[in-house]
């Protein structure tokens, strides 16, 4: 290719080398023609005939070279503008006789960060930023021109540091002899690609160590791709899943309109999230937090669908234990806020109907007036009042947590013993079979708090079981070998429950029952848990149900505590001194307050009453020493029983004090080790406790 612009190029030929030499061959050749004829005449006409051809033949000669070069010079930029801007770096590289760059395109510099003309100038120092990991596959390229290499990925370090993975692509020119002369090649850049790919294999080894199962399915919902959570989780291996619809997992739990909402859902492009109770491959039941995404291809039109579910079986059953202790934390604030004055009005009811049983008026000291029989109507308020003060008993009992009084327990004669109220819960057309163990079964319980407990399973049985029915209770070691746990079972022929009910059993206030108060089965829990027990519940519609309490046993009562109600406790009730003992008695609740005052006359003491702490303060420094004992309130408005209690220790008077409230025994735990005495009597109470707590106090106070 020449350098000069075609036209002067055509000039050159046609003008100032063709058109002198053909003119003089022709010239020169008539007059050697005519010489040799011995003719001049036509000479010149010949001559000038000839030169006239010359320039004629110079000029479309011009003409024609000028044309051909002008094309052969476009095709030549065309090739030079595609070659120097296309991203690729094209080259030619002389292989022998010794090592060069014949060509290199400016695409170099975006690529490796040196100039064509670097690549001319040291072509080896260009080759060495090829990556060491790299060398041998270049350098065999290389030294062996002759191999089959035809196309490699080598990774260069640019001219700023970075790296660069690039695709080459070579072609071979051979000499006449047949070896390699040039190669010919095209590098192009990957870099992007193979982050890309290094990202989908990262992303790929995340979805495989993801504690998530992750599910990708066509639109269709056919199964493409499962990773190895989803294996764990369902215990379908890959190859079972995949093909398949996620179906497969329904437990038939969630009806048609849960699904069809779902797909709904994603149908329309939006994100499905939810919890799905599915059913493993072996059968079992498990809850999953799934959200599930529709992917658009390039059209909007839904291609895949990408779900991710989280097993969340555990942290289900946790949220409904905290569930449910919160409802039980709701149960304890209520029955504190209602218990006081609840407890106040049963306990107005309680005395004066034992009061009006008794007889009326109050009591003269020297003895009590006869008994006047209080007919049906009394024994009905008497009993509902009972009735009551034990129901909230059980409220505060499952809210509170009370401390258990757990003493090594022979559960065999305890259940003997039981028999007769066991029979009475149960209605007599339905058969009641109390089973004894063949030996001991010890465990360290609170006998009134498991009794409690019993009663309260067979009443649930009885009431659950139909008139020809049955009610069978044992109690057995849960294992052979001692000390194995204890074991009580209280089995019915009833109606039974289905699963919505029996998942609501231990919830309270929730009941079946037209006249049930939801407490007994919450209180049979807290009664268990209380003894670090356990308890199951069985039960099917139409087949009974089957409860289970475990509880931690003990291989013998040796260091046990004996049972309580060994000995028979002081009524109370016995003839009282000649003096009458004095008591001053602060309550604010006036209906209450009237009523331990006749009670307290009728057991015949002396009886002055004050309305809260203040005013029994001030009769208190009136006549310190007038008084044998208070019996005062806790909780009242301006001062209460603890505050008037710490007043009077302060002032050194040693007045012994009974406490009376329906808040539990643990209210006045702050006042333990002040110096002088108290005792205490729960709310709502009955003569025979006041009397015999009032007759205790008196006798172990100290007086000075």
């Amino acid at each position: 290719m020449t350098s000069h612009p075609p036209r002067e190029t055509a000039r050159r030929i046609a003008l100032y080398l063709y058109m002198p030499l053909a003119s003089a061959w022709i010239l020169g050749t008539d007059v050697v023609v005519a010489l040799a004829a011995g003719s001049t005449d036509l000479l010149w006409l010949n001559m000038l005939k000839g030169v006239a051809f010359a320039v004629a033949t110079g000029l479309a000669l011009y003409l024609i070279i000028s044309r051909e070069l002008e094309q052969r010079e476009l095709l030549d930029r065309n090739h030079r503008t595609l070659t120097e801007n296309v991203p690729d770096l094209i080259f030619r590289l002389r292989v022998r006789p010794d090592l060069g760059f014949e060509y290199v395109s400016p695409a170099s510099v975006d690529i490796a960060g040196y100039a064509p003309h670097e690549y001319y100038e040291n072509p080896e120092a260009v080759l060495t930023t090829v990556h060491p990991d790299d060398r041998e596959r270049l350098s065999a390229l290389l030294s062996d021109p002759d191999s089959e290499l035809e196309e490699t990925e080598l990774r260069w370090r640019h001219k700023d540091g970075r790296m660069v993975w690039t695709d080459i692509r070579v072609r071979k020119e051979r000499d006449d002899a047949g070896r390699v002369v040039y190669i010919s090649g095209v590098l192009r850049d990957v870099t992007k690609q193979r982050e890309s790919e290094r990202v989908r294999a990262l992303l790929a080894e995340t979805l495989e160590a993801a504690g998530e199962a992750v599910i990708i399915t066509g639109r269709d919902g056919t199964i493409e791709y499962v990773n190895r959570a989803f294996t764990e989780i369902t215990g379908y291996d890959r190859e079972e899943a995949i093909g398949e619809n996620p179906r497969i997992l329904r437990s038939g739990a969630q009806d048609a309109s849960f699904y069809a909402n779902l797909w709904s859902t994603i149908a329309s492009g939006r994100t499905f999230r939810g919890v799905l109770l599915n059913r493993r491959a072996d059968g079992r039941l498990y809850e999953q937090a799934t959200s599930i995404t529709p992917v658009l291809g390039a059209d909007g039109a839904i291609e895949h669908y990408i779900a991710v579910a989280r097993d969340i079986t555990v942290q289900s059953a946790l949220e409904k234990r905290l569930r449910f202790t919160e409802k039980m934390d709701a149960v304890g604030q209520l029955a504190a806020g209602v218990a006081h004055d609840f407890r106040n009005l049963l306990n107005v009811i309680l005395v004066n109907a034992e009061l009006l049983r008794s007889g009326s008026g109050d009591h003269d000291g020297r003895g009590s007036r006869p008994a006047e029989p209080g007919g049906e109507e009394l024994e009905e308020i008497l009993a509902a009042a009972r009735r009551g003060v034990d129901l909230v008993g059980r409220l505060l009992r499952v809210a509170r947590h009370p401390e258990v009084d757990l003493r090594a327990t022979d559960l065999v004669p305890m259940l003997r013993d039981m028999q007769g109220m066991l029979r009475a819960t149960v209605l007599e057309s339905v058969a009641l079979e109390v089973r004894m163990a063949d030996r001991p079964v010890w465990a360290r319980v609170d006998p009134d708090l498991l009794q409690d407990a019993i009663l309260n399973l067979i009443a649930n049985a009885g009431h659950a079981t139909p008139a020809g029915g049955s009610v069978v209770v044992w109690i057995e070691p849960a294992e052979h070998d001692e000390p194995a746990p204890a074991r009580i079972v209280v089995r019915d022929t009833g109606i039974g429950m289905d699963a919505s009910v029996l998942a609501r059993i231990f919830d309270p206030f929730f009941t079946t029952k037209e006249t049930g108060t939801g407490l007994g089965l919450p209180m049979v829990k807290s009664i268990v848990e209380m003894h670090g027990g356990t308890i199951e519940v069985e039960s099917k519609p139409g087949q009974g149900t089957t409860v289970s309490v475990v509880l931690p046993t003990t291989a013998s009562s040796t260091g046990g505590r004996p049972e309580a109600g060994s000995e028979k406790p002081d009524s109370g009730l016995d003839p009282l001194p000649e003096v009458q003992p004095r008591i001053l008695l602060v309550e604010d609740d006036p209906r209450l307050r009237a009523a331990a005052e006749r009670a307290l006359r009728r057991l015949g003491y002396e009886v002055t009453s004050a309305e809260n702490g203040r005013e029994a303060m001030a009769r208190l420094n009136a006549t310190p020493d007038a008084w044998d004992l208070v019996i005062s309130d806790l909780i009242m408005p301006e001062v209460g029983g603890l505050e008037l209690y710490e007043e009077v220790q302060q002032r050194g008077w040693r007045i012994p004090f009974l406490f009376m409230s329906g808040h539990g025994p643990e209210v006045v735990s702050s006042a333990e080790g002040s110096a002088g005495a108290f005792t205490f009597l729960e709310k709502p109470w009955t003569m025979e406790k006041l009397a015999a707590t009032v007759r205790g106090a008196l006798a172990d106070a100290p007086r000075l």
